[in-house]
């Protein structure tokens, strides 16, 4: 490659592009004061705001004079600046050029760099023909228009296209014909444009936009139907700086019919906050200019605007929301949430939390205030989940902040690590809903079950009212606490050899039984320890071996952790002013 042959603002851009194709997740910026040359900044594993590569790209393919060292050096002061007043580290500092350096002018830098606390490299002819190698088609399209790699590449598309030499007539097509035809196709679509590649997908069926969405750089998929066969070609971003160096333009009207007043909502909030859209067939008319020649003109069309997902994990976007009581600073629930969307419209911002249980997520939407310097915002709780066959523990957080977001109670925001250190964002507009409420305390109480049994619990779809009273009233005696009701109906109770007193019929007696503590949960009953109940009652019926007893009056129960058996009974008479005797 003759770098010398070109102008400096071509060697800058390609050298720029160059380096955002080795690092697809680069971001080019060209500094506004005049030291001249492109950075590149590669975000490092702690994420953008936090820590950057730097690459510093200059024009220079001959000999440096001592402007452009001067340059240089301002170029690297004026990086170290802004890093450090926008709160980011540099990891690593790179100076590229084509042009390598004299051993003179690399002590001069060694000198000004100095000792610091990330490394320094410089990067000359080498690098840059290497570079240029590996991303041909970045050359052509900065430096030779692309048309020379683009007629090759025509051309033999082209002869893909005009048939199989060695294909005898008459003989059968079979699916394993076309593999190299296809690859050939995909290779020369895909051998030309620096910015894109170009998937393609043939079915019976539309594409669904649903199952796009989580593509990673997906820019845009164009989808028509030929001799009833559905041909898509999806578009994806080869980098981040194809968005600004090559964007995807459209012209559109939409029309609205008076009587959608939902849609007109709908349609509203992308204007003003970005917000995702669908618009049906017969709304939308006008153009889209796509690349690879996709898009074009389009009437009574239908359109999805869809949310980019953020392909981002930085801690940046994690953090601690909790429920704070009205008149005190009580935490009443909390759960770690990640901002999944960020869009700006005419209006706003908004931005979509979404807790680590996928349970629900909260819609915020920012706009300026009518005080100058203040923000209004609005808040919209989304609920939609499935519980069954979730473990408690998981969903148990998500499930209490959703039971205690209601008014009165106040929103706050913390750390998602360490001390939360909450700041209170505002009042809950929300009123309880009782369909949602149910599920927090059952959902506590199968968690603490859970500690207590090597069965693995899962949440069940649906549950009855009995069974959810007797998983409460488990949590509760594996708590330490007792349950109180009321008793009623017979009982049979076994006599034993240790049998010490006389049953009597219709004689009052206090009665202690050893039973089975365990839970009904999606038709299958879980012991999960013992549990010892206390009640009155009196013999109604008497034998040798059995004897039942009517059990009227309040019975408590207790959690049992001693060695005797399941069905051991004691009894003790009561006389009528209820002191006891003789015990059994």
């Amino acid at each position: 490659m003759e770098w010398t042959r070109q102008s400096g603002d071509e060697v800058e851009a390609a050298v720029g592009m160059l380096l955002c194709s080795q690092f697809p997740n680069a971001v080019r910026v060209r500094p506004s004061q005049g030291d001249g040359g492109i950075d590149i900044f590669v975000p490092g594993e702690a994420g953008w705001g936090k820590e950057r590569a730097v690459w510093q790209v200059k024009k220079y393919s001959k000999n440096l004079t001592s402007s452009q060292k001067r340059k240089i050096e301002r170029s690297f002061k004026r990086v170290v600046e802004a890093s450090e007043a926008e709160g980011w580290r540099i990891t690593e500092w790179h100076l590229i050029m084509p042009l390598d350096l004299t051993t003179q002018n690399l002590g001069w830098l060694d000198t000004y760099l100095g000792e610091r606390e990330f490394s320094c490299e410089t990067h000359g002819l080498l690098l840059c023909d290497t570079l240029a190698a590996d991303y041909p088609n970045v050359i052509d399209y900065y430096m030779r228009d692309g048309k020379e790699r683009l007629q090759a590449n025509l051309d033999k598309l082209t002869s893909v296209l005009s048939g199989r030499k060695n294909r005898k007539s008459g003989e059968p097509l079979v699916a394993a014909d076309v593999y190299g035809d296809l690859a050939s196709i995909y290779n020369a679509l895909n051998a030309c444009d620096p910015f894109y590649k170009y998937w393609y997908e043939v079915a019976d069926e539309p594409p669904a936009a649903e199952k796009m969405m989580g593509e990673e750089n997906l820019v845009a998929a164009h989808a028509l139907c030929q001799d009833g066969v559905w041909i898509t070609v999806k578009v994806l971003a080869r980098m981040l700086a194809a968005y600004t160096e090559r964007p995807t333009t459209w012209n559109l009207r939409f029309a609205i019919p008076k009587s959608d007043e939902e849609l007109l909502k709908q349609f509203e909030k992308f204007v003003d906050y970005g917000a995702p859209v669908s618009m049906p067939a017969g709304t939308v008319t006008g153009s889209l200019n796509l690349p690879g020649g996709l898009g074009g003109d389009l009437d009574r069309a239908s359109i999805e605007v869809i949310a980019a997902p953020r392909d981002s994990q930085s801690d940046d976007d994690l953090l601690l929301i909790g429920i704070i009581a009205p008149d005190s600073d009580a935490v009443l629930a909390s759960t770690r949430m990640r901002r999944t969307e960020f869009s700006s419209g005419e209006v706003g911002n908004r931005t979509v939390l979404a807790d680590e249980a996928s349970l629900f997520t909260i819609e915020m939407l920012f706009r300026d205030g009518d005080v100058a310097g203040s923000v209004d915002c609005t808040m919209h709780l989304g609920v939609s989940f499935q519980l069954r066959n979730r473990r408690p523990a998981e969903v148990a957080d998500g499930l209490n902040v959703l039971a205690e977001f209601h008014t009165p109670n106040r929103l706050a925001f913390g750390n998602a690590y360490g001390p939360p250190d909450y700041g209170i964002f505002g009042p809950i507009p929300t009123q309880p809903n009782d369909d949602r409420d149910m599920w927090a305390p059952i959902c506590r109480a199968l968690a603490l079950i859970q500690e207590h049994t090597t069965f693995q619990i899962r949440m069940p779809a649906e549950m009855e009212r009995d069974e959810a009273l007797g998983i409460l009233d488990a949590a509760k005696l594996l708590s330490g606490e007792p349950t109180t009701g009321t008793a009623s109906g017979q009982s049979t109770i076994t006599h034993t050899a240790a049998t010490r007193i006389t049953p009597q019929l219709e004689r009052i007696s206090d009665f202690l039984v050893i039973r089975d503590l365990g839970i009904s949960l999606g038709g299958e009953e879980i012991t999960i320890g013992k549990k010892l109940s206390i009640y009155r009652g009196q013999y109604v019926e008497i034998g040798e071996q059995q004897s039942k007893i009517e059990v009227s009056g309040n019975a408590i129960t207790l959690r049992y952790t001693g060695d005797l058996e399941v069905g051991r009974t004691f009894a003790r008479y009561v006389d009528a002013e209820g002191a006891s005797s003789e015990v059994q």
